[in-house]
């Protein structure tokens, strides 16, 4: 599957994505998606110091382009837990079925699927370039754009 992130040009750690697939099924077109968000809890182990003071923080804060409170250390946001391109990473995901007019299809008894998953991200998007795509004016001269 596709997948890719879409963050602002200073976000330091991509920690969700999306893939989309099409896939026919019985001469229909559909689209698999999935929402992926990182699973920090395959690289820190419960009740080690780490889990104790990111449970005291409980949360990362941003203010505009600036980033002031982390709920975790750097190197684990940035780096080990963040979907960076073309690296693979655990995730916890969810995923559909989707028509061609956005109504979620039934596979077997379920409308949406939750799993662990290793995802590898193909590309990253600024917000200025997911809205230039979503406008029709395509992927040509959009580039990933480096988050250094």
């Amino acid at each position: 599957m596709f997948t890719f992130t879409i963050d602002g040009k200073n976000t330091k750690a991509m920690d969700d994505a999306i893939s989309i697939e099409q896939v026919t099924k019985n001469d229909q077109t559909f689209w698999r998606i999935c929402i992926h968000i990182s699973s920090i809890h395959s690289y820190v182990k419960a009740n080690t110091e780490i889990d104790k003071e990111s449970a005291k923080k409980v949360e990362s804060y941003y203010i505009g382009k600036y980033f002031f409170k982390s709920m975790l250390p750097s190197v684990l946001y940035e780096k080990v837990g963040s979907f960076t391109q073309n690296d693979d990473k655990f995730a916890i995901s969810l995923g559909f079925l989707m028509n061609e007019h956005g109504v979620i299809i039934y596979e077997g008894s379920q409308k949406f699927q939750y799993h662990r998953s290793i995802i590898n991200n193909n590309l990253k998007l600024s917000h200025q370039q997911a809205n230039l795509i979503l406008q029709g004016k395509g992927q040509e001269g959009i580039k990933p754009e480096t988050y250094d």
